[in-house]
């Protein structure tokens, strides 16, 4: 028999299901995260100048961040205990191998009040390149809530070097001028601080049962966008003749397969 629990996508508590196996004293699993993300983000600016016609900037920028990852040291449960509990030392797996990949495309342009040569435009597609295949910095939050008798499975950031890969801007120079930003495709991008990809690919955690750890051949969670990590759809701009418009998604299946005692 399969358990499962079921919540709203990217609002509440992910789903997981669960797939009978052997039970285990200390269960070990491997660990696998895959997923994708997009974001996309319109931008209109009209900046004053003094005596003169006002600016125009604009920018349509969008993004995609991909991951295929393993995590090979692995997650391995002791059994846990009232006094001295081997399990409080548990915090989840990190360092991961596989493969990671962030594109954006870049659509911008810059008319200008007072002087006609200034006008300016830059569109191009940037992509992240020589991101490494082992050693990428990825973390599964994994800890034990002893109150309940649970562990609580949270995922973070997967694909922090493609994105760090991924160029801001256009090669064009005259981009980035006249106050507008290199790109508007950051994943949560917004003005607010305290919003961006860490905040956005934090998943709500969830909660699993110690027994169904101990009693399971697979888990398996479908994770996505929560309330919290998703930044004001308005961007929050900062000063009052910005208009901005932000949206996106993303998605992730995290599996947990248990290893055989002697693997």
């Amino acid at each position: 028999m399969t358990a499962m629990t079921m919540a709203e996508p990217a609002t509440a508590t992910p789903a997981y299901e669960a797939l009978p196996g052997v039970l285990m004293a200390t269960p070990s699993f491997s660990v696998k995260y895959t997923g994708s993300s997009r974001t996309q983000t319109t931008y209109r600016g009209k900046p004053p100048n003094p005596g003169g016609r006002r600016d125009l900037n604009t920018a349509n920028d969008r993004s995609r961040v991909g991951w295929a990852l393993t995590f090979p040291a692995g997650l391995t449960l002791p059994a846990c205990a009232t006094t001295g509990d081997p399990c409080a030392a548990v915090t989840g797996v990190a360092g991961a191998d596989g493969t990671t990949s962030a594109w954006g495309e870049i659509d911008h342009r810059h008319t200008d009040g007072l002087y006609e040569q200034l006008d300016s435009s830059a569109r191009c597609r940037v992509k992240a390149r020589g991101v490494p295949k082992t050693a990428l910095d990825a973390r599964i939050g994994v800890v034990r809530d002893a109150a309940s008798d649970a562990w609580i499975v949270t995922a973070y950031h997967p694909a922090g070097q493609a994105l760090l890969l991924l160029p801001e801007a256009c090669r064009n120079p005259v981009d980035g001028i006249d106050r507008i930003l290199g790109n508007y495709f950051a994943p949560g991008f917004s003005f607010a601080l305290g919003y961006g990809a860490d905040r956005w690919f934090t998943s709500a955690p969830v909660a699993i049962p110690d027994a169904t750890w101990r009693s399971s051949s697979r888990i398996r969670l479908r994770l996505g966008l929560t309330a919290a990590g998703r930044p004001p759809r308005d961007c929050a701009p900062r000063f009052t003749y910005e208009r901005c418009r932000t949206s996106g998604d993303w998605s992730g299946v995290l599996t947990f397969t248990a290893r055989s005692p002697a693997s």
